[in-house]
């Protein structure tokens, strides 16, 4: 949503993030968001991951809306799409694409080395709690993590992990609750 990106673009432009990561990228909505923001500033660097595939769309999935749904995309028309956005804005100096798991992309990351992460990707229980795990340990001390979807069942004991290692720094209203984290530790 239109008040998503002007949140994400205003804490861009506030905490001035060097190393983002965005998991779940599909179209770039708010790719382009965190994008436009460190164009804005001129520094910093966005890893944009997404596998862009069905099976990982579907991996963990039982709720028979999103698999109708994420079954019937055509993920390279998408990928290409999100790709055309890069070069039509000249955005292409302020990121990284990484077309994978999120597992195999923030696995190449040192610990501690990234400094705001927006998870969106599989919301699936077990793929959530995976994202998280591996956030909280890439994530350097007082970093950021903005989870998507916070109001998902399935969303829940990843959020539970987040509160136990983070803490909760703003709520935003939009389309799909989403929630600002700090990391508090060092773990």
């Amino acid at each position: 949503s239109k008040e998503k990106a002007l949140k994400i673009m205003d804490f861009i432009q506030e905490k001035q993030p060097e190393v983002c990561v965005e998991v779940g990228v599909h179209y770039g909505a708010s790719t382009f968001a965190i994008l436009k923001a460190l164009k804005h500033r001129k520094k910093g660097i966005l890893v944009a991951v997404d596998p862009w595939s069905k099976e990982a769309a579907l991996l963990n999935e039982t709720d028979p809306k999103h698999v109708q749904f994420w079954g019937s995309k055509n993920f390279n028309k998408t990928y290409k799409k999100f790709l055309r956005l890069l070069s039509k804005h000249h955005l292409e100096k302020f990121c990284r694409v990484m077309r994978m798991s999120s597992q195999e992309a923030l696995a190449q990351f040192s610990d501690g080395a990234i400094d705001f992460i927006h998870l969106d990707g599989n919301h699936s229980e077990a793929s959530t709690i995976a994202d998280v795990k591996l956030s909280i340990q890439k994530i350097k001390p007082r970093g950021y993590i903005l989870f998507n979807d916070a109001h998902w069942p399935q969303t829940q004991k990843a959020l539970e992990i987040l509160r136990a290692n983070c803490q909760l720094i703003a709520k935003y209203s939009v389309d799909n609750q989403c929630l600002l984290f700090q990391k508090t530790s060092l773990n």
